[in-house]
Order: structure tokens, then C-alpha cells, then sequence
């Protein structure tokens, strides 16, 4: 199987759903395992990438950016080629099923993630419990929906949230399909036929391996950009955080892929603005305008 799979015996150990486990399944990414050896060559090499990106973005003249940016991204890829296997991070992570499914397809990060099958028997054995607070909200509009204990089985948008009513009927649906799935079980369906009514929302549990290419070049960079999916931005920006803690060495270049030098989306956003003065509309469209000149002269 090209991609990494979550198609597994549930019975046989799995190392992604025990390091979970031995650390209380939490939610949010955690840094499990991390090595660095910085050398004389690796620091001075750092700074002067620093050097390197700084001069692209103190220049506001189109053509300047672009080939300076494009310095700056020929730097970065000659550091981390050289450098790669100085620094590395593993990180236990959690996240849905769908977040996973785009996840598992970046092939420069190594991974590990757990059976689907384990994610779903207990996402169900914790709706189970919930159930009656669950239909009494949904049904009766009493009460609240019990996320904290909720969310130990599925992912629940921060922006569902913010609508009780549409909160406790997502949180309704998800938990009869749930139990439909377990029913289906009992009926005597095998459990990968029973799996197409489990809800892609359902927590599963993974490791991320993240060497230096990926961590400040190839997987992290994009993954921090606005245009990323939703909850895959937020869960980036926390290992973010967590990384900086063991590796605040590299902080500069933990940023979305825009801190090259230029925004290479349709619209900006702030992320460009908090790491480089006077980047406007007009030098966006400019800049994108070069860009595109140059790839037609190739």
C-alpha cells in the first residue's frame, strides 16, 4: 500500500495507540522523543540562512522579491540537504479520521498511525456512555453537550461550537452512526463492511517522525499556511509550539511557507504581514505577476 494505512488487525500491538496510551491518550500533540546535535557548521550555516531570508523580505521592488525569495528557497534546501538528520522530533499526535485521510499522503514525513478499527470500537464504547445527555440535548434542547468526554472519541470544529443547536445535532448523528456500527456488529457484519457508516470524525491516534527538511522546507511550512484544512492548520500550530520547546534553535524558520519572501496564494493574509513590513495588495499582484512571467519564459 503506497500511503501509510489505517486498515490494521486491531489485535496486533500497534506503537502509534501504545505510546497513547502509556501517556493517558491526550488530545493535543505532544513531543515524545527529540534529538539534536547543532555543530559550529550547523549554527553558522543557520545564521546566514537567516541572512538570507531577511534580505528578501526588506525589499519591496517585485522583481528584487522574487529573486531573492527564490535565493532564499535554493538556502533553504541546500541546509536541510546537508543538515537533515541533525535534528529530529517525534510527535504523538491525535486527529480525525478525514484529516488523517490528507495526512497519510505527505510521503517526506514518516508516520505511524493506529488501526481504524481500535479508533472506532472506542469511539463508540465512550458515545455509549453519553448517549442519554446527548439525545436529551439534541431532543429536548435541555442541558449541555458533554464535550470534554465527547471529544475523547471524535473531533468537534471549534466553530460548531459556537452553535449549540448545530453542535448537538452533529453530536446526534455522529453518535447514532456509532451505535449503528456496533449493531452491526452484533448482527454478525464483518467489521470492514460495518466500517462505512462509522463517521470520518472519529479520533485516531499517530505518530509523526519530522526530520529538518520537514520540519522548516517540506511538510510543516505548508501545513502552517491559512489555506490549510482547518483543523490540520490548528493542530500544526500547536506542534509548533511544542517543538520550539525542545528546539528553539530553529524557531525563525518554523513559519508558514510564505516566510520565504512572498505570499504564493490567491489572497494574503496576516501570516505574510506579521513577518515582513510593507507587503501590500499592489506588490502581491506584482510579485504573483513576475512569477508567472517567469514560468512562461521556461
Amino acid at each position: 500500500y503506497f500511503h501509510y494505512c489505517v486498515f490494521k488487525d486491531p489485535s496486533m500491538p500497534n506503537y502509534a495507540l501504545e505510546e497513547a496510551q502509556l501517556r493517558g491518550m491526550p488530545l493535543h500533540p505532544l513531543v515524545i522523543e527529540n534529538y539534536k546535535h547543532l555543530t559550529p557548521g550547523f549554527r553558522k550555516s543557520l545564521e546566514k540562512l537567516k541572512e538570507i531570508f531577511e534580505r528578501a523580505k526588506s525589499t519591496t521592488n517585485p522583481e528584487e522579491l522574487h529573486n531573492r525569495t527564490m535565493d532564499a528557497m535554493f538556502a533553504l534546501r541546500n541546509f536541510v540537504g546537508e543538515y537533515n538528520e541533525a535534528v529530529r522530533v517525534k510527535i504523538l499526535d491525535s486527529l480525525s479520521w478525514r484529516v488523517w485521510s490528507e495526512q497519510k499522503r505527505h510521503a517526506t514525513l514518516r508516520q505511524n498511525v493506529e488501526s481504524i478499527y481500535s479508533a472506532a470500537d472506542r469511539a463508540y464504547n465512550i458515545v455509549k456512555k453519553l448517549w442519554p445527555e446527548i439525545k436529551k440535548v439534541h431532543e429536548e434542547g435541555e442541558g449541555e453537550i458533554p464535550y470534554e468526554e465527547l471529544e475523547k472519541a471524535i473531533v468537534i470544529d471549534e466553530r460548531m461550537k459556537k452553535n449549540p443547536q448545530l453542535a448537538a445535532t452533529y453530536a446526534y448523528h455522529t453518535a447514532r452512526q456509532l451505535m449503528f456500527y456496533n449493531k452491526l456488529l452484533e448482527e454478525g457484519f464483518e467489521a470492514r463492511d460495518a466500517l462505512y457508516i462509522v463517521p470520518k470524525n472519529i479520533r485516531v491516534r499517530t505518530l509523526e517522525n519530522y526530520d529538518l527538511v520537514n520540519l522548516i522546507d517540506l511538510e510543516l511550512p505548508l501545513r502552517l499556511c491559512s489555506t490549510c484544512e482547518p483543523e490540520r492548520q490548528a493542530t500544526s500550530w500547536e506542534k509548533r509550539d511544542a517543538i520550539i520547546k525542545v528546539v528553539p534553535e530553529i524557531e525563525y524558520f518554523l513559519q508558514p511557507k510564505c516566510h520565504l519572501g512572498f505570499c504564493t496564494e490567491g489572497k494574503y493574509c496576516g501570516n505574510i504581514t506579521a513577518q515582513r513590513e510593507q507587503y501590500t495588495k499592489d506588490l502581491h499582484k506584482e510579485v504573483k505577476q513576475v512569477l508567472l512571467d517567469r514560468s512562461r519564459e521556461h
